[in-house]
């Protein structure tokens, strides 16, 4: 089956990879990580806006670079069984992620937190969060190249779950057969877009919104946040086995 073919065919696929990235930068694992490094700035008293917006460049050339290589290698390897697999690979993903989201919309609508499964493992969280403080208050360098190392490592360590729906629109790229030319734009379209949710939450600290208030507006949107992301997958599975 062929995504993406010449001229409209290729324009018609924009539209979910950036839809993807958009649904993608709300996961909560990102805001989350997000609302804590503007926490720990706004302690510090520097200056947010500039520390957060390097951050969330560092994660942009992150997310990029994993997706460009992934398609990359796939791309160079490409034995004859590659899109069957990837497409069957898509399908166990979705419908676990599906199942996993919709759970977790039911416990955090019932503001049962703890229960929710789909979410980065505590050590690994706590690890991150850890990481964020100590680099933040005890700096090993500027600032700038503070942000710039928590970005990446952020990135890396958060893209098991928010990663998932890129590793889906990946999947989704290399059933397709697609050529890396072609998705190269669309690959920084969907990081851009992943980062939209981000650059909002940002710009609100920085205009002067309480942290607090920040931070109970995503939490009172976990519910929905969930459900748009397991109508995304379900989305994306149906267009992979229809395409």
């Amino acid at each position: 089956p062929e995504v993406l073919g010449e001229g409209s065919s290729v324009a018609l696929f924009w539209g979910p990879m950036l839809a993807a990235g958009f649904v993608g930068g709300l996961n909560p694992c990102a805001l989350s990580m997000l609302l804590l490094l503007l926490t720990v700035l706004a302690s510090i008293k520097t200056n947010a806006l500039r520390c957060a917006a390097i951050f969330l460049g560092a994660k942009f050339v992150t997310y990029l670079l994993i997706g460009t290589l992934l398609l990359g290698a796939f791309q160079a390897w490409n034995p004859q069984w590659l899109q069957l697999a990837a497409k069957i690979a898509l399908t166990v993903l979705a419908v676990v992620l599906i199942a996993f989201n919709l759970r977790d919309a039911w416990m955090t609508r019932r503001e049962r937190y703890g229960e929710v499964i789909n979410q980065l493992p505590a050590t690994l969280r706590r690890g991150l969060q850890s990481r964020i403080r100590q680099a933040l208050e005890k700096p090993f360098g500027p600032l700038t190249l503070v942000a710039s190392a928590l970005g990446v490592l952020v990135a890396a360590g958060e893209f098991l779950c928010a990663g998932q729906v890129y590793l889906a629109t990946l999947l989704a790229a290399i059933q397709g057969g697609n050529d890396l030319g072609k998705l190269f734009p669309m690959l920084v379209g969907y990081c851009l877009m992943f980062l939209v949710p981000s650059a909002a939450l940002s710009f609100a600290v920085a205009r002067g919104q309480a942290l607090l208030t920040v931070s109970e507006f995503v939490r009172r949107r976990m519910p929905l946040i969930k459900l748009v992301t397991a109508a995304f997958l379900a989305s994306a599975l149906i267009y992979a086995w229809m395409s």
